[in-house]
């Protein structure tokens, strides 16, 4: 791999690669002259596949970064798979890595909202 320079249009393309100049034929309008341009070839060697996803995108009290994934995750897995099994009164929040209720009720008097639940009951 050499580091080289190729000019490309009217700017210039530097990085890591090998490059190759090809010559072409291109026939003007007269049939007796033949022109030659060159054509400049740009192999990229140094580039790579990455997630756009990276650790230090991560909120490290509550994710842990997989790269086969590319994503962070929540470090509290089973309650994420246990909030998941209540579905129909829950969900789970990926921002947080928490588990919500789906709907938040008003209580009636003398009466508050349980989140575990997701309901209205009388306090202890």
């Amino acid at each position: 791999m050499s580091k080289s320079t190729s000019s490309h249009g009217s700017g210039r393309v530097r990085g890591r690669g090998r490059g190759r100049v090809a010559r072409s034929r291109r026939r003007p309008q007269s049939r007796n002259r033949a022109n030659l341009h060159i054509v400049h070839e740009w192999q990229h060697t140094a580039c790579a596949c990455q997630c756009r996803v990276q650790p230090h995108h991560c909120h490290p009290e509550l994710e842990d970064y997989s790269p086969n994934e590319c994503s962070c995750v929540c470090k509290n897995r089973s309650e994420e798979n246990l909030c998941r099994s209540r579905s129909s009164s829950h969900l789970w929040n990926k921002g947080s890595c928490s588990c919500k209720c789906r709907r938040t009720l008003e209580c009636s008097t003398g009466e508050v909202f349980d989140k575990n639940s997701c309901r209205c009951r009388k306090p202890f």
